[in-house]
This record gives C-alpha cells, structure tokens and sequence, in this order.
C-alpha cells in the first residue's frame, strides 16, 4: 500500500515539472526583502530561491490570473498590480493578499508603471476605446486610485511607451497613438523624448532622437528590465540585439546577444545578474541568472540617443527661427536709433488751474480728503525730499487736540490708502512713485519724495 502512495506522488511531482516547463502562465520576481527568486505557476505552484524549490501558496481571492500582473517594489515590500490598473496585490511571507478597494479598471493597458516616493503610478495606457495620457496613483491609505495634476505640455496619449525613472524625474518615449487619418489604427508617435519632474510634475520636452533605431514594440510590450540607471530594450522584430539607453550620458548603445526568447527579465543588483524565463524551441522553459555583460553580449554600435538642437529642428523650422530673431534685431535696431530714450509716460496729471488730477485723460475723483492733502502736498514740494512727520500737520485737529499717536496713525491710514488708489490706476509699482531714504542729518527719521516724472504739473 505504501509503494502505491509513492508512486502516486511521484507521479504527480512529475506532472508539475512538465506542466511547469510548458505553461504561459507564469510570474517571475525578485522578492524584496530577501532579494530571492519567486516564481508562480498558474496561479498555484509557489517556487523560491536559487535554486528554486517548492514553497506552500497561500492567497486571498483576486481578479484575473497572476499573469496579467505587473512586479513593482515599493521599499522593502512587492506589489502586484494589474495591468490594466485597478487591483493591487500585496506579497506576503509567500502569500498574495489583494489590498484593493477597486476593481478592474481595464483602462490603461500598455502604460508605464513606476514607483516613486513609496507610491504605486500608471503613465498613459489604452483603455475603453481612447488613448491616455494621464497620470494615476495609488493611494496606500484609502486603497483607491487618483489621478495626479501634472503641469506644462505633456506627451500625446499613447500606450506601449518605454519610461525609464532617474531619481525624481520620470523619462518617457516612443510608444503608439491613434491615427486620426485612418479609423481603428494607429501609428508610431513623433521620436521625441520627455522628462516629467515628479516633485513639480512639471513636463518638459527634451528633444528628438533617431527613429530609425527599431526599438517600437507594435501590439506587444517588448521585454525591458532597468540597470544601474539604465534602460534595457530587447526588441520584439530582432531577437538578437538588446538596446541600453542611458539617459545620463545620452548615448544609446546596441549590442548581439546570442539570449533569445526573453520572458520578464529583471536585474538583480546585488549579484549582478539578469533573471530571465527563457524558453527554447521545443517549448520548455528555464530559469537563468546570467552576469549582465555575458546577457548583452558583443557591443556593436553606440549612438548619441537625443539628437543635438539643430537635428531636432526641421530645415523650414530653422529658416523661420533664423528670419525671426534677425527681423527682431532690425527692428530693435531701427526704433533704437529713431527713439533712443524714448520711455512712455505712466503717471499722473495735474493742472494747476483746475486743481484736478488726470490719468491718460481721464478725471480722477475717487480720491478721499485725507488722501488729496497727502497727494498736493507732495506735488507741492515734488523737488525736496520730506520727512514724513513733515505730514503730521495736515492731520491736526485745530479744534481737539490730539496726542501725537492719534495724528501719526491718521497719516499712515491716508497714504496707505493714497498708494493702494495710485498702484491700482497706473499699474504701477510702489518704487514707480515714491522714493524712500533715511534723513542725512538723522538717521531715526525717514523721508519721501515723489518720483521725478510721476506727476506732471501743467
């Protein structure tokens, strides 16, 4: 009886090592907190470390199959998410608890996902017959998505982008869009590169790099991994090549890799290895750990990846810039040499024999009692600096008398509000029209004057 029990596990341990050699159905990651391999088949076959040895597979009800969930590391701690975005995934001392209060969005297919300041983020996408570029976060707290306001020009909608995150900026480029020309399609987007500062989440275009170079992943998302601030493509139409992009050093550089067929790849920076699905021409696949440099294999080209300024312009763009700036200069030159010191008139009229104040032509009435003894005092003595307690005296009472704190107090009400009526009239700014100093003969005193040209007297 007992020969017969072992000979059933047997065969079933049999079983699972075929079924494991064969299946698409299969996620690959680094765990963080022990940096080991983890791999899971269809959804219920746990296998860890390297070696990879069978582990028990615990895990809470989730939506779709593993296979459609993207591996991100957020600190110590992995998160799958799905593809699509919307549910979320924790992994947990080799289990799966899904931490979601959201559904299956199905909305942003093809997007770039990152992590950033310990948070979950999706980039652009496909989703519900329309191409995005939006920004959405996870948030931790309430277990929902949000989209973030992003600032300045961004990307046009796409999916299948390439984005690579340096620090706190966030680069993006290539990627597929709708063309508007012929329904149902779409078409390769312009070759330009940008840069979304996270802090900021300001975007920012960077300039044009070589559309020749084959690195489009057309309906699929081509296998990429990220090293040492690097990006890794390997393309999906040349099975021999893998493209490093360096952001920081601007170079694009190719090399013939004799690895083909590439399932989900990552970097493991502690032993300096890729780990890879690796899959050969009978179908079985293994896992490897290959040294970086053996995986790139021979470099045979090497590339600036964004072009210089007058490789991103088109020859008509450069023509009409040219002809600007050189119209722009004779101009400058031309109303330069006819009007050297001409500078237009921003203040105030007064004419003396009406006792009225104009702006551009315009009769000013809005101007309280206090604020016109303020006002006709300093047109009065528009050619001397005063010192303020100069004013006191125009707001004694003759008939009350006040103490000394009453009478400063009235005057600093009327010509705050004095200014606040000028500023807002002319547009202008308080060193526009008045001049502050410190009194020659006493420092404690402070004094003013009205600046020259702001008051015309006719």
């Amino acid at each position: 009886m007992i020969r017969y029990i072992l000979i059933f596990f047997i065969a079933i341990t049999i079983c699972q090592a075929q079924s494991i050699s064969k299946t698409d159905e299969h996620l690959l990651f680094k765990e963080a907190k022990s940096s080991q391999t983890v791999l899971i088949v269809k959804d219920s076959l746990l296998y860890k470390g390297n070696p990879l040895q069978q582990k028990p597979f615990r895990h809470s009800a989730y939506l779709e199959n593993l296979q459609y969930y993207i591996p991100i590391t957020l600190k110590d701690k992995n998160y799958l998410v799905y593809h699509g975005c919307g549910a979320v995934l924790e992994w947990r001392n080799d289990s799966i608890v899904r931490i979601d209060k959201s559904f299956l969005h199905k909305n942003q297919f093809g997007s770039v996902v990152f992590s950033f300041n310990n948070k979950l983020f999706f980039w652009g996408g496909y989703g519900l017959f329309l191409h995005k570029n939006i920004l959405t976060q996870f948030n931790l707290k309430t277990k929902e998505w949000d989209e973030v306001e992003t600032f300045g020009t961004p990307p046009s909608p796409r999916r299948q982008a390439h984005g690579i995150l340096i620090k706190d900026n966030l680069y993006v480029f290539n990627g597929y869009e709708k063309d508007e020309a012929h329904f149902m399609q779409i078409k390769a987007c312009e070759p330009y590169v940008w840069k979304l500062h996270l802090p900021t989440m300001q975007w920012s275009k960077l300039g044009k790099y070589d559309a020749t170079i084959n690195i489009n992943t057309k309906e699929v998302i081509a296998s990429n991994f990220t090293a040492n601030n690097k990006l890794y493509i390997l393309p999906i139409l040349e099975f021999d090549k893998v493209y490093e992009i360096d952001i920081i050093n601007n170079t694009i550089t190719t090399f013939k890799s004799n690895i083909k067929n590439v399932f989900q790849p990552y970097f493991d920076a502690t032993t300096h290895e890729v780990v890879y699905i690796n899959k050969n021409a009978e179908g079985l696949k293994k896992i490897f750990h290959t040294p970086l440099q053996e995986f790139l294999g021979k470099q045979v080209d090497q590339q600036v990846f964004i072009l210089p300024w007058h490789q991103n312009m088109e020859v008509t763009t450069i023509l009409t810039t040219i002809l600007s700036i050189l119209g722009i200069v004779s101009l400058a030159f031309y109303f330069g040499k006819r009007k050297p010191n001409f500078k237009p008139f921003n203040g105030i009229t007064f004419k003396s024999d009406e006792s009225n104040y104009y702006y551009k032509g315009k009769l000013l009435d809005t101007f309280e009692e206090a604020e016109l003894r303020i006002l006709d005092y300093l047109v009065q003595n528009r050619q001397r600096f005063i010192p303020l307690n100069e004013l006191n005296h125009l707001y004694e009472n003759e008939v009350q008398m006040d103490n000394f704190t009453t009478v400063v107090k009235r005057r600093e009400v009327a010509l705050a509000s004095l200014m606040a009526k000028l500023l807002f009239i002319t547009e202008s700014t308080e060193k526009d029209i008045l001049v502050y100093r410190r009194s020659p003969n006493d420092k404690r005193m402070k004094e003013i004057k009205l600046k020259d040209n702001f008051i015309r007297v006719k």
